[in-house]
């Protein structure tokens, strides 16, 4: 029952946490077969929490970001996903994940391989959703472009 999450969800809400990541943390953990959809679940928050609060009291919305907007895009491969069918089958695939560092906007791109070119395939097709290029743009110790050798890291030019 809802009631029972009263006291997690006004701590959140309180932390600046939106409703929709209230929900989906809920949903994640429990079994919400009360609410049926994240409309209900808003709607009971708006009602209960929302029109209760003591008049001239207001949310401060909590900032989850690392830079200025339009400053720095991090992104990397989220290898080898296993994925069970209906059918029963398993499908194994990976996937290119892409963030902006101000807004945490994620845009993702399923990777034929990892390779360079690749690479470069799924950082394009992020640009063009984007509809720009950020300043800066990070990535980890990606395969496509680093190797190791003899213990030393070379970066592909």
């Amino acid at each position: 029952m809802i009631a029972d999450y009263e006291a997690e969800i006004k701590e959140k809400l309180e932390d600046g946490d939106s409703i929709k990541s209230i929900y989906m943390s809920l949903l994640n953990r429990t079994s919400f077969d009360s609410l049926k959809s994240y409309s209900n679940f808003k709607q009971y928050v708006n009602r209960w929490y929302f029109d209760s609060k003591v008049e001239g009291k207001h949310l401060v919305p909590k900032y989850r970001y690392e830079t200025p907007p339009g400053e720095q895009l991090q992104f990397d491969w989220v290898e080898n996903i296993k994925l069970h069918l209906t059918n029963g089958e398993l499908v194994t695939f990976n996937l290119w994940s892409a963030t902006l560092g101000y807004s945490r906007y994620h845009y993702f791109k399923v990777a034929e391989n990892l390779t360079e070119a690749e690479m470069k395939n799924c950082f394009i097709s992020t640009i063009i959703n984007l509809g720009g290029v950020p300043k800066t743009v990070l990535t980890d110790n990606m395969s496509a472009i680093v190797s190791i050798r003899d213990g030393k890291k070379y970066v592909h030019p």
